[in-house]
């Protein structure tokens, strides 16, 4: 497995990120990095792409899974929250 720098220390870099990338972090963009970063401290990274979409959706369900999480990223909470949470973005599964 191979390693990534997803300290808390990594925090100041993800902010200099987003400010380049023009995002506004806020109190549910940073929920959904940490998420990323423990989920891959725990399991590593999925498999298959299709994963995190529902793993993500599953956990932030309570504050309206998928349509909560692309008001805080238009375009996809996959690939803009893996890259400020340091992490690459799960490949398409093998065949």
């Amino acid at each position: 497995m191979a390693h990534f720098n997803i300290t808390m220390q990594g925090n100041k870099t993800q902010l200099e990120q987003a400010s380049n990338e023009e995002i506004i972090l806020s109190d549910g963009d940073w929920a959904v990095i940490m998420y990323l970063r423990q989920h891959y401290l725990e399991l590593g990274q999925p498999r298959h792409a299709p994963l995190r979409p529902r793993e993500l959706d599953t956990k932030f369900s309570m504050r309206g899974g998928n349509k909560y999480l692309r008001l805080l990223f238009a375009c996809g909470p996959v690939t803009p929250g893996n890259r400020l949470a340091n992490l690459h973005t799960p490949g398409k599964s093998k065949r």
